[in-house]
């Protein structure tokens, strides 16, 4: 029970940490929205002001998602990795590294489109940003149960099926696929793989190549309700 319900002190030496800041290009494609819709709507209020007011707010709307996606931090450490804002007095999720299965990770290219797929908007497991294009997705403990938080709230749904067990393996773990927004995958990977062996996970060896050759890409007409073996 003490590798599956750990708090932030106990996950160990940080190996590697990323934050999923916007790109050059995804500011400039902001800049440009903004452009485009105060010429439109210019056009439509045929008053130079209300246009510039509209388009302000909407400004302010983009950088408070942005700044919200920028807070998230993700933090691959020896015995676990934390994620979440680190806004002060803010606690990150800590997802053991016993509960994650090698074999479930996955790479994304228009990583924009996974929550629409999963039907999953907004749900905390989803570490995404509105920019962001390329994601690291795997399956480990569920966010109810990894938030030291939300624990005693959690119900047993999420934390009686872990008490039974000592030393738990991740396939008796109640899990939740969680998908982490980044601009740098490999880094991402070979750090997670390193972790993973490093903890004495089983089947590790060789996930980053194996991911960064053969990535998955979203799309926007994929039916949500078929089954995806790759998931």
């Amino acid at each position: 029970m003490s590798d599956i319900l750990l708090q932030p002190e106990d996950a160990g030496r940080q190996l590697y940490a990323e934050r999923p800041l916007p790109s050059l290009w995804a500011l400039l494609v902001a800049l440009l929205l903004l452009l485009a819709l105060y010429a439109l709507l210019a056009r439509l209020f045929d008053s130079a002001l209300g246009a510039a007011a509209t388009t302000l707010g909407a400004a302010v709307l983009i950088a408070l998602l942005f700044a919200a996606a920028m807070l998230d931090k993700h933090r691959v450490c020896e015995r676990a990795l934390l994620l979440g804002p680190t806004l002060p007095r803010a606690l990150p999720y800590v997802v053991p590294l016993v509960t994650i299965d090698p074999a479930s990770v996955r790479l994304h290219h228009r990583a924009n489109l996974i929550g629409r797929r999963l039907r999953q908007q907004g749900a905390p497991n989803l570490r995404m940003a509105p920019y962001a294009t390329v994601a690291v997705s795997f399956t480990g403990l569920h966010p109810s149960a990894a938030h030291p938080r939300r624990r005693p709230g959690a119900g047993s749904l999420f934390t009686e099926p872990l008490l039974g067990y000592e030393n738990t393996p991740f396939t008796r773990v109640v899990s939740e696929r969680w998908v982490l927004a980044t601009r740098h995958p490999d880094r991402l990977l070979r750090a997670l793989e390193r972790a993973l062996t490093g903890a004495g996970v089983p089947g590790a060896g060789g996930l980053a190549e194996r991911e960064l050759r053969n990535p998955i890409v979203e799309r926007w007409r994929r039916d949500p309700d078929a089954s995806d073996p790759t998931l």
